[in-house]
């Protein structure tokens, strides 16, 4: 008997900009950002404490003729102030980012949120969150990259996930959970941006050179961490790989 045919994959459900009031489910997070995007992120540059709503699933928000897909909303209005982290309904209305100081492409202007159960399981399990510094997180990575494990690397990434190019005039790069996962493939087959001979990023984590990277970003930022053309972040207690720089 012929196998059944797999399920299509579920369309992404589909919001409007204001002033339509929109209802969103996803996981409330702080990141912490250092100045606005696109402006250097120096180690010198203050650090910003941003309410962001990973959202469990990515949406579509139809901007007149265009339609912009999000994985993250970035909380605003006196209604994200004091959200604990956790699963949450969130009521509002979507705009798009307008200035250095909004950090995800849509935001949601918060009108009235609550605890909800609607999440994933699998953002609720506590081994998904690699907590301590980043020596002790940095295993779980380099065991991903060297398995060329692209669904476990964006199982952990702080999406949109961003790609800049090598030169400050590069434009960056956004990428969403599918543009991730078809970009990851290449990127692991490209050079690991380490200051030696071209390496490849997967041969490189499967070496015995990745063992003990030298991570720190400046002496005494122990939230950040950078290794070759990756970068990470910790955010609510848990590393975020976060960037990916552009070889």
């Amino acid at each position: 008997m012929d196998a059944a045919p797999a399920p299509a994959p579920a369309e992404p459900a589909r919001y409007r900009l204001e002033p339509e009031v929109s209802v969103v489910i996803g996981r409330v997070a702080m990141r912490e950002e250092r100045g606005p995007p696109g402006f250097g992120e120096s180690p010198d540059d203050p650090v910003v404490r941003v309410p962001v709503l990973q959202l469990d699933a990515p949406i579509e928000v139809e901007d007149g003729a265009t339609t912009r897909r999000v994985d993250a909303l970035q909380l605003a209005g006196s209604g994200a102030s004091g959200l604990a982290p956790g699963c949450r309904r969130v009521r509002g209305t979507l705009f798009p980012a307008e200035t250095g100081h909004h950090y995800t492409e849509v935001l949601i202007q918060v009108a009235d949120s609550a605890p909800s159960d609607a999440c994933t399981r699998a953002n609720d399990d506590a081994a998904s969150c690699l907590a301590g510094d980043f020596g002790a997180a940095w295993p779980a990575f380099r065991d991903a990259l060297a398995r060329r494990d692209c669904a476990a690397l964006v199982a952990h990434a702080r999406l949109p996930l961003a790609a800049p190019g090598l030169l400050d005039d590069d434009p960056v790069q956004t990428l969403d959970r599918a543009a991730l996962l078809a970009a990851c493939p290449a990127w692991l087959d490209a050079d690991a941006g380490l200051p030696r001979d071209w390496r490849p990023l997967a041969d490189y984590a499967a070496s015995p050179d990745s063992a003990a990277p030298d991570w720190r970003i400046a002496p005494g930022v122990d939230d950040q961490a950078r290794i070759g053309a990756l970068e990470f972040a910790r955010e609510s207690g848990c590393w975020r790989w976060t960037a990916y720089y552009r070889q």
